[in-house]
């Protein structure tokens, strides 16, 4: 999701990392899992004037479940933050052989008075070394669209040269995300 491709949702406002945080995994049971995830409710906010963290955010909450399992791959998510702010989420994707296709869709507060609801698909078909990406997401209440394409070349199991481009649209959009964007890059992993 680095990319300026990327046509992943972004979690709406969900807790990506959280301070003093606990978190447990189960192992597969039969191809299902759960995660959850609990953190204290202070030093989660953090005030860039006073280089300070609140206190007295909630505590955030996340708990997901989903079943892996040959070519399926499905998963249901929430997620609550420090603001009290929640996100619901399904995720999924497909493994065809000759292309894996993904989707999902989440619905979100963006503020106490506000939610919204967003989507994506996308595709990844492999041509021996070479990687076709593509994808499409809309965030349906705010107007913005965003369609990205993408290929990889792998020079070995652990690294690749890559470069995608990204364009974003709709009303909803400011002027300045309105413009398409590129990055070329090598990957390496260690």
């Amino acid at each position: 999701t680095g990319y300026v491709a990327t046509t992943h949702t972004g979690g709406i406002l969900a807790t990506v990392r959280a301070n003093n945080a606990i978190y447990y995994r189960t192992p597969s049971l039969g191809g299902f899992f759960v995660h959850a995830a609990i953190a204290a409710g202070d030093q989660q906010v953090f005030n860039t004037a006073t280089q300070t963290y609140s206190s007295g955010a909630e505590r955030p909450v996340g708990v997901a479940a989903g079943y892996y399992a040959g070519p399926f791959r499905v998963g249901v998510a929430y997620d609550k933050n420090a603001a009290d702010l929640t996100t619901k989420a399904v995720y999924g994707s497909f493994n065809a052989g000759f292309a894996t296709f993904m989707g999902q869709f989440e619905n979100g507060d963006v503020s106490a008075s506000d939610d919204v609801s967003r989507w994506s698909l996308g595709a990844k078909v492999p041509l021996g070394a070479v990687t076709l990406k593509g994808g499409f997401t809309k965030w349906s209440d705010e107007d913005i669209k965003k369609i990205g394409l993408g290929l990889q070349y792998d020079l070995s199991k652990r690294t690749n040269l890559y470069t995608n481009v990204g364009k974003i649209s709709g009303d909803g959009a400011s002027d300045t995300a309105k413009k398409t964007a590129f990055d070329v890059g090598v990957t390496h992993a260690f």
